[in-house]
């Protein structure tokens, strides 16, 4: 069967999931954790994007594909965003090693 999209819906631990295939699961959050999630995002401020941000990710995502490497828009945004006002970023994905000047936390 690997290989073959079938679809099977479930529950697991309170939670719903939908099986693409045998390798992957996408898990839908329950009500009370789509509240947590929404009352922690809101305790952070909130960051605007502005124009400049924007044409800045144009010009970095421009210059990154000159040299052969692509970064999804989202991430180049985060990274503008974190430019803008020199914030670090707390991720685990390489990718954003490649843009310069971004502040990374160190995760042990």
């Amino acid at each position: 069967m690997e290989g073959l999209g079938f679809i099977v819906i479930y529950k697991n631990r309170g939670r719903n999931v939908h099986s693409v295939n045998q390798n992957q699961a996408f898990f839908y959050p329950t009500f009370f954790e789509t509240l947590s999630v929404k009352q922690s995002l809101g305790k952070l401020p909130y960051l605007e994007i502005t124009r400049d941000m924007w044409e800045a990710a144009g010009e970095i995502s421009a210059s990154l594909r000159g040299a052969g490497i692509t970064i999804t828009l989202s991430d180049l945004i985060i990274a503008c965003v974190a430019l803008s006002g020199d914030h670090e970023i707390f991720t685990i994905d390489p990718h954003f090693e490649k843009v310069d000047g971004l502040r990374l936390h160190n995760v042990p």
